[in-house]
């Protein structure tokens, strides 16, 4: 056998393969599941993104009770149908769990009374928004949605015209690690938030003894602490502390645009834990004696003070 037919012969297997391949990727996978997670169709969405934690949980819908279908349980369907009837389509398998799914963006506010005063709306780069997450532990069927920010209606910056310009969240990304997840963002609203620089001595004195762990001294050249040290969490060793500037736009041939305030870094921490009652503390557990899980979100704390504009953010 040359070498002629041998290359021939692997050609035609190989594009068999292809073919053969091909046509189970193509075939039918059940009915295309779509969810609106926002529900705000009256205002702008952005910077979406989605996570899936590692790990499974009970499904439950956003009251903690099982998914409400025949089995109890989610239900996977094959054939050509859609989410509303699958009468046309064929049962494959059920599942008692699911893996928790982590979704954040931004998101435009019902009404922009900031906004309305400086005579903008809100569209690509500007607005009135709030930095959003959700959390489904059905398979995307039901979500859960909590407001990171509550930033988009304040104000920490009055322009040269002597309007309040809003907090607006403009960037948003966040991070999975097992059943924990942090979502950063920039807003144009830079006041609370309580970032440790801005602490007094003896708060920071009472937080060390607290959490030991934090108790970590460095040196800095050219630095002007009498001892020489600086305490790497506690000190602002990048002078990033300050009062929140602007740039004036009009100088460089934007008119329209005109004057924006500098943008702050923010953060939240959460972690995926068994609810408890508000009353008893006593943890919750549903119909079928399944655990209750949501997100606990910590307070969002501020990094940055707008005396910089910060850019990129990533997590």
């Amino acid at each position: 056998m040359n070498k002629k037919r041998i290359l021939k012969i692997s050609m035609f297997v190989t594009v068999a393969l292809i073919v053969i391949f091909g046509a189970a990727l193509a075939a039918d996978d059940g009915p295309i599941f779509n969810r609106n997670i926002s529900r705000t169709p009256d205002t702008m969405t952005g910077a979406s993104a989605m996570s899936v934690m590692p790990l499974y949980v009970p499904a439950q819908n956003t009251q903690g009770e099982p998914p409400d279908t025949t089995s109890g349980e989610l239900e996977y369907y094959v054939g050509d149908c859609t989410n509303q009837d699958t009468s046309t389509c064929t049962l494959a398998y059920t599942r008692p769990e699911a893996k928790p799914l982590i979704a954040t963006y931004n998101d435009g506010i019902e009404f922009e009374e900031l906004n309305d005063m400086l005579g903008i709306q809100t569209g690509a780069g500007f607005g009135e928004r709030d930095a959003f997450a959700a959390l489904s532990l059905d398979d995307g069927a039901t979500w859960k949605n909590v407001n990171l920010s509550d930033s988009a209606d304040r104000s920490s910056f009055v322009l040269k015209n002597g309007h309040e310009y809003p907090g607006d969240v403009f960037k948003l990304v966040h991070q999975v690690e097992g059943n924990m997840v942090v979502a950063a963002w920039i807003s144009r609203y830079c006041e609370s938030g309580a970032p440790l620089y801005s602490w007094l001595d003896e708060e920071k004195t009472g937080l060390l003894a607290a959490y030991p762990e934090l108790d970590h001294q460095v040196t800095v050249d050219g630095g002007t602490d009498p001892d020489g040290f600086y305490q790497m969490y506690m000190d602002d060793l990048f002078t990033v502390g300050g009062t929140q500037k602007s740039v004036d736009y009009t100088a460089q041939g934007f008119p329209e645009v005109g004057e924006v305030p500098y943008g702050c870094v923010w953060v939240a921490r959460g972690t995926l834990e068994q609810a408890l009652d508000d009353v008893s503390g006593e943890p919750l557990t549903n119909i079928n004696g399944d655990p209750i899980y949501d997100i606990t979100w910590r307070a969002s704390e501020r990094l940055t003070s707008g005396r910089r504009d910060p850019n990129r953010i990533e997590v």
